[in-house]
């Protein structure tokens, strides 16, 4: 149960290198560069957006922090998980390994037993064609030495 609950933190946690920038700077690096780099009318020095900044700077810290407490955790009940169930994975493994191979065996039988019903099925009707052709064939015969006796006569 330990190595399931592992694996799914694994696929749904990125590693804290592959996070995304936060909202806040996403959003920042948008209006910088939509007032052209942020050299506009509003001097980059006046008070209001020196505050702005600064707070931006501190929510993005914050938010980054916030993110990478949780991936941290996880990469350490990751490291625990491993270590304590190590026999545990390899037995899974080679549980599903053997379920694989029976599986495709499994799967080669039906496929086996589906061409073999086919065949038997295509020469079953062969041979009933054949034979029916054979009794045309017989009772033409017999009309015909029916036919030449009556004239016979």
């Amino acid at each position: 149960m330990a190595a399931a609950h592992s694996l799914n933190l694994l696929l749904l946690a990125p590693s804290p290198t592959q996070a995304p920038p936060p909202l806040l700077a996403r959003y920042t690096a948008f209006r910088r560069a939509r007032n052209g780099g942020g050299g506009g009318s509003g001097a980059a020095t006046s008070p209001l957006r020196a505050a702005r900044l600064r707070r931006g700077r501190a929510a993005e810290a914050a938010a980054a922090a916030e993110v990478n407490a949780p991936m941290d955790q996880a990469d350490a009940m990751m490291r625990v998980a491993a270590d304590e169930d190590s026999v545990s994975a390899t037995i899974v493994s080679v549980l599903l390994t053997v379920a694989f191979v029976g599986l495709s065996l499994l799967t080669i039988g039906v496929i086996y037993l589906a061409v073999q019903d086919f065949l038997q099925k295509r020469e079953r009707e062969k041979f009933e064609r054949e034979e029916a052709e054979r009794q045309k064939e017989e009772a033409r015969k017999k009309r015909a030495k029916a036919r030449g006796r009556k004239r016979k006569w």
